[in-house]
């Protein structure tokens, strides 16, 4: 037994187990922060050769102590396979993916608080539309939550909607709660901000938009029975009170999601996400057909 496995076998059970984590740990940052920068073989990297070294001798180490004798045996066949990946040369996104497993399975018996940011983000995002823009725009009019109108930003891009209206209280794109629920998304969408929703309404009626008008009122068309035309533009009201009477009488159409539980409407921006999907969904048939 050399001098660093007797320092580790003299440590707690638990500080052991946390030794380890902290290398799993740091495999899966250098795969997030340098994935890729890696060579054809990812275990020619010095970094990510000695940390495979260092879980490697920890796990034996314990095995040896004979500590966590129902986990363990899973830990090791965890770390193996990602080994193997690594030979394979599996896709980083498959070899982070399992790593960040293993992690979260140690850390929860090592005791260790799982925050945000060790919820590795398991995506590559595309540097161009993966799909042809699809001809909506958004109006968001005194969205009260930040979180509400990022998260719509982030729909609007993933249907490929041409661009986003902010008006009122809406906030704006450098606001830190619409960046975190966007994810990045704003970088995809046009997003203006207009000082009046009734000129707004007249601009984009004047260019041929429809506008349809989400709201749960007496005489609203359901959903799941519209047919849409197109170019449209979608109007989002305020999360409380919604779309004033005076810009819900401009609208060409008034639309509402049907609920089949206790409440009355989704949150905005699920019912936004809703929508959305059910118009690009038309749209991308009535093309279809027309080939």
């Amino acid at each position: 037994m050399n001098e660093e496995q007797r320092k580790f076998t003299d440590l707690s059970t638990r500080k052991q187990l946390r030794e380890v984590v902290t290398h799993v740990n740091a495999l899966q940052l250098h795969l997030v922060r340098h994935g890729s920068e890696l060579a054809h073989d990812p275990l020619t990297d010095p970094s990510i050769h000695g940390i495979l070294q260092e879980i490697d001798h920890k796990l034996d180490w314990m095995a040896d102590t004979g500590h966590f004798p129902g986990r363990l045996p899973r830990w090791k066949d965890a770390y193996d396979t990602i080994v193997k990946m690594f030979h394979s040369k599996t896709a980083r996104k498959a070899i982070l993916a399992a790593t960040n497993n293993l992690w979260h399975d140690m850390a929860e018996r090592a005791e260790i608080s799982v925050r945000e940011e060790n919820f590795i983000v398991r995506t590559d995002d595309r540097t161009t539309p993966a799909g042809p823009a699809f001809p909506c725009d958004i109006v968001l009019d005194n969205i009260r939550s930040a979180f509400n109108t990022g998260s719509i930003i982030r729909s609007a891009d993933g249907f490929g909607v041409h661009g986003v209206f902010l008006t009122g209280i809406t906030a704006d794109t450098n606001n830190p709660k619409v960046q975190k629920t966007a994810m990045g998304a704003i970088a995809g969408v046009s997003i203006q901000r207009h000082t009046s929703l009734h000129t707004l309404i007249r601009e984009k009626k004047a260019a041929g938009s429809t506008i349809y008008a989400l709201e749960t009122v007496e005489g609203s068309g359901n959903l799941m029975c519209e047919k849409f035309s197109y170019p449209m533009c979608l109007l989002l009201g305020n999360e409380e009170y919604g779309i004033p009477e005076d810009y819900l009488s401009a609208a060409d159409r008034i639309i509402h999601i049907p609920m089949y539980g206790l409440k009355n409407s989704f949150n905005v921006g699920v019912s936004c996400a809703i929508v959305l999907y059910a118009a690009r969904q038309q749209w991308d048939s009535d093309k279809t057909s027309l080939q």
